[in-house]
């Protein structure tokens, strides 16, 4: 079973090997105090649409996450898309979206991107079972 949180892990694991931001890479769970060095990434999914696939009875979804990539650094898009262990989990990659933002902390204008890709993939009748664990 695919879920947002594994999906967020793997691409921490792709940005962490393949950009200059090396160890500097986050997710919500890991967030370190800063040490103001740069480059930087934070890694979030703050959607998930779930889309139904059907009234037979059991529940099963074709669900599209958003993972978020709030960077200091170049080449996000091309090596969250290529990395394979994300891929073998995914339907399809439906968008990617980019945004340039500026913002003013304190005394210096930090310019950052917003890499925001779309994670398609399945969940079905097992994913609902009351047996299931919460983490």
């Amino acid at each position: 079973m695919t879920t947002t949180a594994e999906l967020r892990t793997l691409v921490v694991s792709a940005l962490g090997g393949a950009t200059s931001a090396g160890n500097t890479v986050f997710s919500p769970l890991d967030l370190p105090t800063w040490s103001g060095d740069y480059p930087i990434l934070f890694v979030t999914t703050p959607d998930e649409d779930s889309e139904s696939l059907g009234r037979n009875g059991a529940p099963q979804f074709t669900v599209t996450a958003t993972s978020r990539v709030v960077a200091r650094v170049e080449q996000i898009k091309v090596v969250v898309i290529n990395y394979t262990p994300r891929m073998q989990l995914l339907q399809q990659l439906p968008y990617y979206r980019t945004r340039m933002d500026v913002k003013a902390e304190g005394e210096q204008h930090l310019g950052e991107v917003v890499v925001d890709i779309g994670l398609e993939f399945y969940q079905g009748p097992e994913t609902f079972t009351r047996s299931r664990s919460f983490r």
